[in-house]
């Protein structure tokens, strides 16, 4: 495992990225999770994506897992409204060709939760559970 040196201009994010490969040294899986807190500005979202796009611009396989905070994407069908901040997450998602593995609501009816990924193999099998606090 590697750990991915990410610049200071994308520091106020909740951001992690590492490399995984196998001891065959094979073509490694970047994992990135993200957190898109409510409420960010607009400003915020595109350096939100930007880093995205920055972690994922070299990597053959990629998947990102966390939470987008975008309740009105409709996974199934790639739906959405016309904003802003919806545009920048379909921007992403289908430039990287990314696909979202989950599938059922993970809050209320929303699916809030991501783990999209450009190696259907190597997300192939992804479960949802609830988590009671």
């Amino acid at each position: 495992m590697k750990y991915i040196e990410i610049p200071s201009e994308y520091g106020m994010l909740e951001l992690v990225a590492v490399d995984l490969t196998n001891r065959l040294n094979s073509t490694p899986l970047r994992i990135i999770l993200a957190y898109r807190p409510p409420g960010y500005s607009c400003e915020d979202n595109k350096l939100f994506f930007n880093a995205r796009e920055y972690l994922v611009h070299d990597c053959a396989r990629a998947c990102v897992l966390g939470e987008f905070n975008s309740p009105e994407f409709q996974w199934s069908s790639y739906a959405h409204p016309n904003t802003e901040l919806y545009n920048l997450a379909s921007k992403f998602i289908c430039n990287n060709g990314l696909h979202q593995f989950v599938e059922v609501p993970t809050r209320e009816k929303n699916i809030l939760d991501i783990v999209l990924c450009s190696d259907v193999l190597a997300c192939d099998n992804v479960d949802v559970s609830a988590v009671h606090l």
